[in-house]
């Protein structure tokens, strides 16, 4: 990337902490042109996220920047000036955006094909967002279908953002025989979406009160659940329980992103650090929700403590050049998650045991 001086890793450290520690690590032929996706990933998320605007103009916006992205000329790219937290790095952001276009007319083609491919894949699931779902202010709240159409959409906001990370990461040099190769992307794919499916069990309360329940009819409806059930905090046990075909397969989803890990060479130990950290902190996080006893409450959040994360930072620097060493981590955390899917389900006042 030839114009990499041009990209504001400040601004980006300020908009995501927990990203910019993951893409400190990276080196550097792959921390550009992953930093520039992201950072123009995040703008388009922002103009999607901004309740001031009416859906069809963020719809509108989405696809000029989508355009513009893929190399078309936009004269009327017009971005707004708020932010839809009224956050100063967001605003700022959006205003950067241009220059980040320009940036990546001058990366090199190959790492603008996959640049331009995922961003046309990001702001086709942010655009379903805005198409499906009521508008924020509206008080109704819509479900999507089936598993089918989750899946889709997680693909859509995040195993596509899989697939992008092993082609960057293949273009970047990082030897893997050929024969792996397809496996590892569809890996890569299965990662990302166990990482969203875990932010959308995690952000169920705050994604209600915006009219968005990513949880299917198909998963509610056996558990004898609605929609309107999911306000109530003492349904969490019955919702632990109707979830648990979702959960599984998160799991399955995140044991491919430790066979992900497996298939980097030792020798890469930035690049290993900066696939493993999203994966044991995204299984604590799955963990710490299904925890929690007041998951379905706003006041609430299922967050790891920033202790905790210091504490994992620190001791995946000792363990990273050994696939054994991650693996015993990544099944003890994944016995708390089994032993807790596992638990008899109490139905008497939708509560649990005090054990909980």
């Amino acid at each position: 990337m030839s114009n990499s001086n041009s990209l504001p890793l400040d601004l980006l450290k300020r908009v995501s902490r927990s990203f910019y520690l993951t893409l400190r690590v990276l080196p550097s032929k792959l921390r550009e042109p992953i930093a520039l996706a992201y950072l123009l990933a995040r703008a388009a998320d922002t103009i999607a996220d901004t309740p001031s605007i009416p859906a069809s103009e963020r719809i509108n916006l989405l696809h000029q920047l989508r355009d513009a992205i893929a190399g078309a000329d936009v004269p009327s790219l017009n971005f707004p000036r708020t932010s839809p937290t009224d956050h100063s790095a967001e605003a700022a952001l959006l205003q950067t955006t241009k220059s980040l276009i320009n940036t990546l007319k001058h990366t090199q083609i190959v790492q603008q094909l996959y640049i331009q491919k995922v961003l046309n894949t990001l702001t086709s699931g942010m655009c379903f967002d805005l198409n499906f779902f009521p508008n924020e202010e509206s008080k109704t709240v819509r479900a999507l279908e089936s598993v089918s159409e989750l899946q889709h959409y997680t693909y859509q906001v995040a195993g596509c953002v899989g697939e992008f990370w092993t082609e960057i990461m293949l273009d970047g040099g990082v030897a893997i025989a050929a024969e792996q190769r397809a496996i590892l992307a569809e890996q890569g794919r299965r990662f990302g979406q166990a990482l969203q499916m875990t932010n959308i069990l995690r952000d169920l309360p705050n994604d209600l009160r915006i009219g968005r329940c990513y949880l299917p009819q198909e998963i509610l409806a056996p558990a004898q659940l609605q929609v309107a059930d999911l306000f109530d905090e003492t349904q969490t046990v019955r919702l632990r329980h109707a979830v648990r075909p979702l959960v599984n397969a998160t799991r399955d989803d995140f044991r491919a992103g430790l066979a992900y890990l497996h298939t980097i060479p030792r020798h890469h130990l930035r690049l290993r650090l900066a696939c493993f950290w999203p994966l044991v902190l995204g299984l604590a996080t799955l963990a710490k929700t299904l925890n929690n006893p007041h998951w379905l409450s706003t006041q609430h959040p299922s967050k790891i403590s920033r202790a905790s994360v210091y504490r994992m930072l620190l001791v995946s620097l000792f363990v990273i050049w050994s696939n054994t060493a991650l693996s015993i981590w990544f099944e003890q955390l994944n016995k708390g998650l089994c032993n807790k899917l596992t638990k008899p389900i109490y139905h008497s006042g939708s509560a649990e045991s005090s054990s909980n």
